[in-house]
């Protein structure tokens, strides 16, 4: 018994001897344990697979099955460390591999290595009868984790020459692989791991080697395993292996393998034994009982540990039966959060299910217990302290199969999610975003750039072809858990329903940000005129508004799982975008809301002279903040610091003649990009005047949210301007009919401009009028018209609802 003890437990055991006076009379004892477990993990599995070899009975479980063995792939020192300890453990030749650097394809016999460095080779071996038994898969598919692997950077290894050796290695690999039987250690970084499944495979003489889902969910008591990995094995579809479960399973013969009916029986009499005696079952005699379990037919294509391995040796263990899981998800809580789930944790006594009296109720209170334990303060703490010793230990072992996920939110289904999704090899800080909208709102053109931009993979969600809501969701679902889907996505198109949305979040895809693009209902209909789709336009706008919340509340909670709700003065992970607008600027609005930060404001107010355009932007500029920029001021201020534009515009200015667009395109250009104008936004007051100027905008990157147009009637225009007088001594401007000069003395003075005259005012109209065409086809759906022949305090509330309207969409 002593021998089948933990480390962890040898040192209690001889500590209490010696409290005793009795550890003199153990001491050859523990020398002989110390002795007896190597501490060099690779031997220990050499010498499990020694003693399996000599003790197995059947015929057909033997090495001379697999004397020819094939180690193929891009993985150099895993492939090395493993043919070492092949040619340890099983007698084969132990001089140096012949492969090359960076492509080592090394095949070993009784007596001889091979290099094989192409198909060639290995259709030569072949035609010698020496293919392999068994076929070694050590392989690394993503070019940056090959790199790290190997510790070799880009100027050492091209991605061409990673993609030529991957082609010549599958090649390799081709020709062997149908008659041999296969480990799959695709991606693998645990040499431990590959090498107890190699030993697994030639022990068994396994055809089917190639890796299953094997997963386990560990952590802390109180970390929510059985939670986690109830859910994990049903998405799976692979049984859930608890220990306590399995050890009673077991102690009621209800696990005996037909293959070896005898020594399972003998193995549960000795569980119902630990058992009867109410003491803790060994690591040894659990064990056993696990690997009995694994080894039973409904496990063949994987299952979930659920809580195990928990010391170091049950890892030591399974490790060297070739059964150490794919991937281990350690649940990380800290000791308070801990002890406090332990505390509130219940037990359905028909069922064994877990709950929690807060987290995670039971829908009845019926046959819940609590054990008396889990109200145990000091026995709560005791296990917590002893389960932190035996996981360090074991994560030295176990640790490039670990992913750890933060488990210390008590929403229970975010935690579900991020398991789940490491369960599927998702990158922790993959992006995943959901593209979605009103029709027409060009979904896919967005989507795109989204994902060109920021390096993610496109699933088109329209594509789908199947007639039912379940089966295009398992299509996309199917995509979306790709391995090209690891590093992230965009999903454009989908889900376009409530019920989607809902079986999205049943198999754990949910997304880290949500683009929603908006189109008002007469939007809609205007670009529908243009497409097929006018005739079914009004029921496709229905269908989106009346589920577009539905789907969002499907996800609310998720993207906010501690109640963190969204804020107006920082963005949040949905986004409902104005889709209205141009795409430069559409996609600069998302970029800014996928990068976490608030797109400024950006206005262009148009009207005819006298529209009231100086008096609204004043408003405006001061409500929001924003910089108020007339085409005079930037010229002026341009000339006044001499830059390059400035001094070649002051050389027309000083000459009387007009500036070209040119030089005011660029001095506008220079001012919009200045960090004053990026970073609290603008208000373009009397640019662009022309349809050019307008383009111009747009191709570099400056288009507005929206152009605020005051319509004004020309008679009314007319009598503005024409009725305008001004002070020649004061400099103030007057209106004869609405605002007269206050005395006669100044009225007698006061003088009209030359252009402010009835037919200069007439000719100045018609080029307004002439250059509003262009402007209206440039920025088309972002037009916003305000009746400008009213008070001015209503024009600015009128505008002031619309800019509201603008910045909560």
């Amino acid at each position: 018994a002593f021998h089948n003890m933990s480390s962890t437990q040898n040192l209690q055991l001889q500590s209490y001897l010696q409290s005793k006076d009795l550890s003199s009379l153990f001491s050859s004892l523990f020398q002989s344990i110390t002795v007896s477990k190597p501490k060099d993990p690779i031997s220990f599995i050499i010498d499990e697979l020694k003693r399996d070899l000599e003790t197995t009975t059947s015929n057909d479980i033997t090495f001379k099955h697999h004397k020819k063995i094939l180690i193929v792939g891009n993985q150099q020192k895993m492939a090395e460390k493993i043919l070492a300890a092949l040619c340890q453990a099983l007698g084969g030749p132990t001089e140096e591999s012949t492969g090359s650097t960076l492509s080592p394809l090394a095949y070993t016999t009784s007596t001889h290595r091979h290099k094989i460095n192409s198909r060639l080779d290995a259709l030569k071996l072949q035609e010698k009868g020496l293919s392999p038994d068994l076929v070694v898969w050590c392989h690394m598919s993503d070019f940056d984790q090959f790199l790290k692997a190997n510790q070799l950077d880009d100027t050492q290894y091209s991605q061409s020459q990673f993609t030529n050796d991957n082609f010549t290695q599958q090649e390799i690999l081709n020709v062997f692989k149908g008659g041999a039987s296969v480990v799959d250690a695709t991606n693998e970084l645990n040499v431990l791991t590959v090498l107890g499944r190699v030993m697994h495979a030639i022990i068994h003489n396994n055809p089917k080697a190639q890796a299953t889902k094997r997963i386990a969910i560990i952590g802390a008591p109180g970390a929510g395993c059985t939670t986690h990995a109830t859910r994990v094995a049903s998405i799976f579809n692979v049984p859930r292996l608890e220990p306590n479960n399995v050890l009673a399973a077991i102690a009621n013969e209800q696990q005996i393998s037909s293959d070896n009916a005898p020594h399972a029986a003998s193995l549960s009499a000795q569980v119902r034994q630990a058992l009867d005696s109410n003491q803790p079952v060994s690591d040894d005699l659990l064990n056993k009982a696990m690997l009995q379990r694994m080894s039973q037919e409904d496990c063949r294509s994987g299952y979930v540990l659920d809580g195990y391995p928990r010391t170091k040796q049950q890892t030591d263990f399974i490790i060297a039966k070739g059964l150490a899981p794919e991937l281990i998800v350690l649940l990380r809580v800290t000791p308070d959060v801990a002890e406090a789930r332990i505390k509130g944790r219940q037990i359905h006594t028909e069922t064994g299910q877990v709950f929690h009296e807060i987290f995670a109720p039971a829908d009845s209170p019926a046959n819940l217990v609590k054990r008396p334990q889990d109200s145990d303060e000091g026995y709560i703490k005791a296990a917590l302290r002893a389960y932190k010793t035996d996981e360090d230990s074991m994560i030295l072992e176990l640790q490039d199969s670990i992913h750890e996920v933060d488990a210390q939110q008590n929403n229970v289904q975010v935690v579900q999610h991020k398991v789940v999704n490491a369960c599927f090899g998702e990158h922790e800080d993959a992006e995943k975003i959901f593209v979605i909208g009103a029709p027409l709102s060009r979904m896919m053109a967005v989507a795109e750039e989204i994902a060109k931009s920021r390096n993610l993979i496109l699933i088109n969600g329209a594509s789908s072809t199947s007639s039912t809501e379940y089966e295009r969701t398992s299509q996309i679902v199917k995509k979306l858990r790709s391995p090209q889907c690891a590093k992230g996505w965009v999903l454009a198109e989908f889900p376009t329903s409530a019920e989607q949305a809902e079986l999205l979040v049943q198999n754990s895809i949910v997304p880290t940000k949500i683009v929603v693009l908006n189109l008002k209902s007469e939007q809609a209909v205007e670009r529908a005129k243009k497409t097929t789709a006018q005739d079914s336009i009004q029921n496709d706008y229905f269908h989106y508004v009346t589920n577009r919340d539905a789907i969002l509340n499907q996800f609310r909670g998720l993207l906010h799982p501690e109640g963190d709700k969204e804020s107006s003065d920082s963005p949040s992970h949905i986004a409902t975008v104005n889709a209205a607008q141009l795409l430069p600027k559409l996609s600069q609005d998302i970029a800014c809301f996928l990068e976490g930060k608030r797109s400024p404001l950006r206005l262009i107010f148009a009207g005819a002279p006298a529209s009231g355009k100086g008096t609204q932007c004043e408003m405006i500029r001061d409500k929001y903040n924003l910089i108020h920029l007339s085409t005079g001021d930037m010229l002026r201020e341009a000339v006044k610091e001499q830059t390059e534009l400035g001094l070649e515009a002051a050389e027309y200015m000083n000459k009387g003649a007009l500036v070209p667009d040119r030089l005011i395109e660029g001095i506008v250009a220079v001012r919009l990009n200045m960090p004053d104008c990026l970073e609290r936004g603008w208000l373009l007051d009397g640019f662009p005047r022309t349809s050019n100027q307008a383009d111009f905008l747009v191709r570099t990157n400056n288009c507005p949210d929206a152009v605020i147009l005051l319509d004004v009637p020309d008679e009314v225009v007319i009598g503005r301007i024409s009725g305008r007088r001004t002070d020649p001594v004061s400099g103030n401007v007057f209106h004869l009919e609405y605002n007269p000069p206050p005395t006669d003395e100044i009225a007698a003075r006061v003088v009209q401009r030359s252009d402010d005259t009835k037919d200069k005012v007439k000719v100045r109209l018609s080029a307004f009028h002439n250059n509003l065409g262009g402007i209206l086809t440039t920025f088309g759906e972002q037009i916003f018209r305000v009746n400008g022949n009213q008070k001015k305090e209503l024009v600015t509330a009128n505008i002031v609802d619309f800019i509201s309207e603008l910045k909560r969409v």
